[in-house]
């Protein structure tokens, strides 16, 4: 550009100069002077465009600079604002994330809730069986104690005798069966039980009883309430005895003092069982009904239990 305005104003410059020709043609010094004058106000004119031109280039070259820097500096925001929306994305992808988990946690949260109240209800549905259960098991032992307890009145009054008529009752058994049971029980005489402990006793007595050999079972048993041992099973196993020889009053008495003795023991199920019979066969339906309604309550899942159900039925 600096060159180019240089030969503009050379050929300017040389178009003012008078040329040889007309010098030669008779120009006048005055003239001579004036074109000397002219010619250094174009010069000057010259100069002044030069360094007008010169101050303008190094503008336009620090407009340059500033644009080129205005470049580098848009460049680098650009490359800024990319990295700072690429930001931003990943922050809305993350949010949007935690926004669906509390929405799936919310919707847990909510059938949990669900899932507690039903249970609540469940559980007060429950307790209201529970207590209706209980009532009625606590009705029927308040029967079955006053069953019990007149019952124990009658065992008072029939204990002392109980021996000699167990006796009478056993007289013919006895007879028929003197001949083979003879020899077992002289091996079991008062020097013979003298020796035996206890628990040697009441397991010759299950013995007795599991053979059906019950006068011996019943000798021993009478002799395990003598020395009070396991009274409760011996008038349990008596009750029995008494029950097989169809004598239930006898039994009603024993299974009574068993009781009374111990409610939890594991032949409970069979005592009530046969209590209920025994009331049967002497016609009183009211305590059978009330003994076979304690049985399906208190032991459901016997053997017992759930023959008494069946016949509820």
């Amino acid at each position: 550009m600096a060159i180019f305005t240089g030969l503009f104003f050379a050929s300017h410059l040389y178009a003012l100069e008078p040329s040889a020709f007309e010098i030669q043609s008779g120009a006048t010094k005055q003239e001579m002077k004036e074109l000397q004058s002219s010619s250094e106000k174009t010069q000057f004119v010259i100069g002044d465009f030069q360094s007008r031109i010169q101050n303008l280039e190094q503008g336009v070259d620090g407009l340059k600079s500033l644009y080129e820097g205005f470049s580098v500096t848009s460049r680098q925001d650009s490359l800024a604002l990319k990295e700072q929306s690429a930001k931003i994305a990943t922050m809305e992808n993350t949010m949007n994330s935690y926004y669906k988990a509390q929405s799936a946690q919310s919707t847990t949260i909510n059938s949990l809730k669900t899932q507690i109240d039903e249970n609540s209800q469940r559980i007060k549905d429950l307790d209201k069986k529970i207590d209706t259960l209980s009532e009625v098991l606590l009705k029927a032992n308040n029967d079955i104690l006053a069953q019990l307890q007149a019952l124990s009145t009658q065992a008072k009054a029939l204990q002392s005798n109980a021996i000699s008529l167990q006796n009478q009752i056993n007289a013919p058994i006895k007879k028929v069966t003197e001949d083979k049971t003879e020899t077992t029980q002289s091996s079991l005489g008062d020097e013979v039980l003298s020796s035996m402990s206890n628990a040697d006793v009441l397991r010759q007595a299950k013995s007795f009883f599991r053979k059906k050999n019950l006068d011996s079972a019943t000798k021993l048993f009478e002799r395990l309430i003598e020395k009070n041992y396991h009274v409760a099973e011996a008038n349990f196993y008596l009750g029995e005895i008494a029950y097989a020889q169809k004598s239930y009053t006898n039994a009603l008495s024993y299974f009574k003092s068993s009781v009374t003795l111990d409610d939890k023991a594991s032949y409970m199920p069979i005592l009530l069982w046969h209590t209920a019979w025994s009331y049967r066969y002497l016609k009183d339906n009211a305590n059978y009904g009330k003994f076979l309604n304690t049985l399906v309550l208190m032991y459901p899942n016997s053997e017992q239990g759930k023959k008494a159900k069946d016949l509820k039925r």
